[in-house]
């Protein structure tokens, strides 16, 4: 064992060294082959490494020998990573000069214009279905169909510009002449599928949601999905030059009342048998949203939409307010009764008399009307009964409900037997929760990792006061109030930040996102998976690149949550692809900072 651990820090140092010396060697001097042979040596440096560690891991029998391991590993694995990344990004930029280049000479040739036009630059394409087309056209008339350009040339090109599953579909086949048409016709095979092509468009365009209100941005948003759609048509051939009617039908259905009612209006303006054609369509919207961006100004008194925070978030309630009109029964101020401070510290039972005394209902705290007529479809967060939380008790719940649950402590959960109930553990340090490592873009250009959680659930992000500080990022005053589960308390919200995160799998990927600060988002529990590694043999036998690796949760330093990222960006990472465990307990799913596990 000691010999391997010696193995392992020299090959640690010698790519340590590796990062090095390539950070030193002049730019002006860099090559194509240089960086191959550089990218050649540090993999097999990292393949060898991650054998000996294998071994490494099977012969180890103490806790902190394994921890020992962990450490070095994590340390390998950083300096791997950012070796590799400057490299890669070093070869991007000679590709993307080399095509230039070869778009100028070509220029320079056929004509004699001094007009100097702007670089060419070929997009790199990642394996998402719906980028295939516009990379294929512009590397096919670029560089595929380019005479003057050798197979081995074309074939560094194409390599060149690929990224994330594309790249991994290739990484093995090396740069050869004979190898070119082999690789392209890899990616034909695989991204060249037209028919799921045109269903995922057609899908896109059907499935817009429907605007509820008038507004200038969902204008814009529904106006530029239908035209990407219908772009995206014509560049599979699909002749859609006579769809008008069809479009226009599918679009108007999307929009707000008023919008819709303007719409006809104006249509009426035309010959009764003459249909309207999508460029009238399109020049209405567009003066709609136009005219709505002059007359869109927020009322001071505005109430918020409600912020939905997942249930491992530590604060009180899903819901962001400001003040409305509402006077409250008990202290006469302007919030409503469910808000009062002085109210909720009150005794269960004096809170109890306030409300049956004054004819409150007990479900919403509301004062005109009583339990039976109450519209609100909120329950008690503790025993799921039509009362709310602040007037929980066992008696005062079975009194007034007949259906009502039992308490429910934390960490465990009932299962019902015969007429009877059985406690039993919820074993929740075995539930995986989907996390990812990210860079995280500090004021001053560097680049840091920062570990997020993915939470569909949170209709917000937020980031925590130590990785606002990290960053030295700039924060912006709020007045908001967050709450939790089974409690009423509400958390004030005071500062916001703005912030730009990237892939570590992905480097074009670059997301900005704006998130609430909090003091501490969660920490993810201890788990041992020591005894259940074959559960996790799955993953290498799929060959995911994981966006976290979930060993690392067993290092204490690796389970702080830094990000939690919601729904208003869950859209933007996920990509195709839902692989589940052999059990079916555990499932990954695909998206820009790689392979996502969640499960138990």
């Amino acid at each position: 064992m000691e010999a391997l651990l010696n193995i392992q820090n020299k090959l640690k140092q010698t790519m340590k060294k590796t990062l090095v010396n390539f950070m030193k060697y002049p730019q002006d001097k860099l090559s194509p082959e240089y960086i191959e042979t550089r990218l050649e040596n540090l993999e097999r440096d990292w393949s060898l490494y991650r054998e000996n560690d294998l071994k490494l891991y099977s012969s180890l029998e103490l806790e902190n020998s394994d921890n020992i391991r962990e450490c070095m590993y994590d340390d390998a694995e950083e300096i791997y990573v950012e070796c590799k990344t400057h490299m890669k990004l070093s070869l991007k930029k000679l590709s993307s000069a080399f095509a230039a280049a070869d778009s100028h000479n070509s220029h320079v040739r056929s004509s004699a214009s001094s007009v100097k036009l702007p670089k060419i630059c070929i997009p790199t394409f990642s394996g998402n279905y719906l980028e295939w087309a516009t990379f294929r056209s512009m590397f096919v008339s670029l560089v595929h169909n380019n005479r003057e350009i050798d197979n081995i040339h074309k074939l560094y090109y194409l390599k060149g510009h690929l990224i994330g599953e594309a790249e991994q579909l290739l990484r093995h086949i090396p740069i050869t002449d004979v190898n070119y048409i082999r690789c392209w016709e890899l990616l034909e095979r695989r991204y060249n599928n037209k028919k799921y092509l045109i269903n995922h468009i057609l899908r896109r365009l059907l499935n817009q949601k429907t605007m509820h209100k008038d507004s200038s941005i969902l204008l814009k948003n529904l106006l530029d999905t239908t035209i990407d759609c219908l772009s995206a048509l014509r560049n599979l051939d699909v002749d859609v030059d006579s769809w008008d009617i069809f479009i226009i039908h599918i679009v108007s259905e999307k929009l707000d009342t008023e919008s819709r009612k303007q719409w006809e209006l104006s249509s009426q303006s035309f010959d009764s048998n003459e249909l309207p054609s999508f460029q009238s369509f399109k020049s209405f919207i567009e003066q709609r949203f136009r005219a709505l961006e002059f007359v869109e100004i927020e009322p001071k008194n505005a109430v918020q939409q409600p912020i939905e925070c997942p249930a491992n978030i530590d604060v009180t309630s899903m819901l962001a307010t400001k003040k409305s009109k509402m006077q409250c029964e008990y202290c006469s101020q302007l919030h409503k009764l469910c808000f009062c401070k002085k109210f909720a510290k009150l005794s269960l039972e004096g809170r109890q008399n306030f409300v049956v005394q004054n004819k409150i209902c007990i479900n919403c705290l509301g004062s005109n009307h009583n339990v039976n007529k109450c519209k609100k479809l909120d329950v008690c967060k503790i025993c799921h009964a039509r009362h709310h939380s602040l007037l929980h008790n066992v008696t005062f719940s079975v009194n007034n409900h007949k259906n009502t649950k039992p308490h429910i402590k934390a960490g465990h959960i009932f299962s019902k037997n015969g007429n009877n109930y059985e406690l039993s553990d919820l074993h929740s340090n075995r539930v995986i929760l989907p996390t990812a490592l990210v860079y995280s873009k500090s004021s001053t250009g560097e680049i840091k990792t920062s570990r997020a959680l993915i939470d569909q659930g949170s209709q917000c992000s937020f980031v925590t006061e130590d990785t606002v500080r990290k960053l030295g990022l700039k924060k912006f005053p709020v007045r908001e109030c967050i709450g939790g589960l089974g409690n009423s308390t509400a958390t004030k919200v005071n500062h916001m930040v703005k912030l730009t995160i990237g892939s570590r799998v992905d480097l074009n990927c670059n997301l900005h996102i704006s998130a609430y600060v909090l003091d501490n988002i969660t920490t993810l529990p201890q788990r041992n998976i020591n005894a259940n590694f074959n559960n996790f043999n799955w993953m290498q036998e799929n060959g995911l690149q994981l966006a976290d690796s979930m060993f690392n949760e067993i290092n204490h330093r690796s389970n702080k949550i830094d990000l939690l990222l919601g729904a208003n960006i869950y859209s933007s990472i996920i990509k195709p692809g839902i692989i589940k465990s052999p059990t079916g307990s555990m499932l990954a799913q695909n998206t820009v900072f790689g392979w996502i596990i969640s499960g138990t």
